[in-house]
This record gives C-alpha cells, sequence and structure tokens, in this order.
C-alpha cells in the first residue's frame, strides 16, 4: 500500500492547528471554571463575611442621600414661598432615588444568591475531579469552536454540557459523557491547505479573544474579592472602614431628620 506523502508546509500547519486547538480548549476550560466555580464560590463566600456589611452600609447612604434631598427640596419651597407638600415631595424622590432601589435590590438579590448557593450539595473531591475531566473532554468533542461542523443535535448537547457543568450536576455529566463517542472524531480529515490556513487564523483570533476573557475575568469582580478573603488583615481593615461609614451615615442620618422636622415647624 503506498504510504500518503504530507507537504512539510501542511504538516506544519496541521500541527499549528492543533497546538492552537489544544491551547483554546485550556482556556476554555479555565474561563468555564472561573466563572461556574471559582468566582461563584468566592462571591458567596464574601457576602456572607462582608457583602452583608457592603449592604447594610448601602442601605443607611441610600436614606441619608434622600433625606438630604427631601431637605435641598424643602428648603427650595420655602424659599419661593410655597406650600410645602410632603405627598408630592416623596413622589418626587422616588422618580429620583429609582436608580439607587435597584442597586439595593440588586445587593439583596445577591445575598439571597450566596444563602441559596451554599445550601447546595458539595461535590466530593473526587467528584470535583471527575467532572471536570469529563468536561474537559466534552468540550474539546463538542464546543463550536474546536468542531465547526456540528450538527444541531451536537450543539444542543453541547450546552447540556455546559448546564451540567454550572449545576455541578456528575450524574448529569456521566449520562452525556457516556452518550458522546470520545474516540470518533469529528474532524474532516481530508482538510486542504486553504482550510487548515482559515482555520488557523480563526484559532488564533478565539484564544486571543479567550485570554482576553480570562484577563477580564481575573482583574474584576468577583475574583478580586478573593484578595480580601485571602489576606485577614486587608479584610478586617475593609469591614473597620465599612463599620466608620455605616456609623457616619447614622450620625448624619439623625442630623438630617431634626433639620427637616425644625424646617416643617416653622
Amino acid at each position: 500500500m503506498d504510504s500518503i506523502i504530507e507537504f512539510p508546509e501542511a504538516k506544519k500547519l496541521r500541527e499549528d492547528v492543533e497546538r492552537l486547538k489544544a491551547e483554546l480548549l485550556d482556556l476554555v476550560t479555565e474561563r468555564d471554571d472561573l466563572k461556574f466555580n471559582i468566582c461563584k464560590n468566592i462571591k458567596t463566600d464574601y457576602m456572607f463575611e462582608i457583602g452583608f456589611i457592603e449592604y447594610r452600609v448601602y442601605e443607611k447612604y441610600c436614606e441619608y442621600a434622600r433625606l438630604k434631598r427631601m431637605k435641598e427640596l424643602i428648603q427650595a419651597r420655602k424659599n419661593r414661598a410655597e406650600k410645602v407638600d410632603l405627598d408630592e415631595i416623596e413622589r418626587q424622590l422616588d422618580r429620583e432615588f429609582e436608580d439607587y432601589i435597584h442597586k439595593l435590590n440588586e445587593k439583596i438579590r445577591d445575598i439571597n444568591e450566596a444563602i441559596e448557593r451554599s445550601k447546595l450539595k458539595t461535590l466530593s473531591e473526587e467528584d470535583t475531579k471527575d467532572i471536570k475531566k469529563m468536561y474537559k473532554e466534552l468540550v474539546k468533542k463538542l464546543h463550536p469552536d474546536l468542531n465547526p461542523d456540528l450538527t444541531e443535535e451536537q450543539l444542543k448537547m453541547f450546552y447540556n454540557v455546559v448546564d451540567a457543568y454550572e449545576a455541578g450536576d456528575i450524574t448529569a455529566m456521566r449520562i452525556l459523557y457516556n452518550l458522546v463517542d470520545m474516540n470518533g472524531s469529528l474532524e474532516d480529515n481530508e482538510s486542504t491547505m486553504e482550510k487548515l490556513a482559515k482555520q488557523k487564523v480563526n484559532l488564533e483570533k478565539l484564544v486571543e479573544k479567550m485570554k482576553s476573557e480570562v484577563e477580564k475575568i481575573k482583574t474584576t469582580p468577583p475574583y478580586i474579592f478573593k484578595y480580601f478573603l485571602e489576606d485577614e488583615e486587608k479584610k478586617n481593615e475593609r469591614i473597620q472602614k465599612l463599620e466608620e461609614l455605616s456609623a457616619g451615615y447614622d450620625e448624619a442620618i439623625i442630623i438630617l431628620k431634626v433639620q427637616i422636622k425644625e424646617m416643617l415647624v416653622k
């Protein structure tokens, strides 16, 4: 049987494509581990140790800012010798402080999510290793960026794999793993030089994009909260600063309430 001769250029292209695929696979699994596991765990721990204090401080800040604005509106009406209609002022404040309330609700949602996540069953160390291993192999097999010729059903299966990984559902992951032919190949072995060249360019772009995504995750919340959690001194400094802010808002709120009351009786 005649052996197939592969030209050096084609061999180099194929090696480059395989190298880029391996790099992209590592980056995709790193990003997803950050998104679905590491960052969620960091956020949960942060919410329980520091986040709930931040919520209380922001709640007091909202009350302080609203009272300060109320005082300004009352004073403006008195300066114009107008009747002070508190109901009208409250309605105006509701409109002006919509964004504050929205942000406050977001913080409540974060705390509730942390509570719900803390109730989830934690995978054993062995199961955690297994689910990560299966996920990486399934991503290699089913990720659309690594396998551009997926069928619609294979693409649906990939999304199910991502859902199972995000939920930490090792049972579903094992079922999906057993459904996929891990030994078969989805690749077109008859790749032409032109096709390989295009694939290389596309993979290079995807690798850079994925590197940027990983870098962004590692330089923004909640990942950067880990530096407070890992350093007891930084954590205590943050808590102390928040408690000082809280005490300051408490004092300012009392003063504003007294001032508003005095303005209304004059």
